[in-house]
């Protein structure tokens, strides 16, 4: 059995990723361009922000590290829970 460990150290990628998934800035369909958020929108958006990076946190150490367990016979991968 081949079983491989990799660990990455990504720096940027949690916060890449979080601002893709909340933008700093709205759609504004009628005029097809993008506006800033209202404070309140704002405050909900780091919320949110906070509350993935709690549950990323159950995988991701120090927001940049992510280890994954490959088994090379089964062809599977699992992300291992961070230390």
């Amino acid at each position: 059995m081949i079983r491989i460990q990799l660990t990455f150290k990504t720096p940027d990628v949690v916060e890449d990723a979080l601002l893709d998934a909340f933008p700093k800035r709205k759609p504004n369909y009628k005029t097809d361009e993008w506006e800033a958020l209202s404070e309140e929108e704002e405050q909900e958006r780091q919320d949110k922000m906070r509350a993935v990076r709690t549950v990323l946190a159950k995988w991701i150490r120090y927001g940049e590290y992510c280890t994954i367990d490959i088994d090379v016979d089964q062809q599977t991968a699992v992300v291992l829970p961070a230390e």
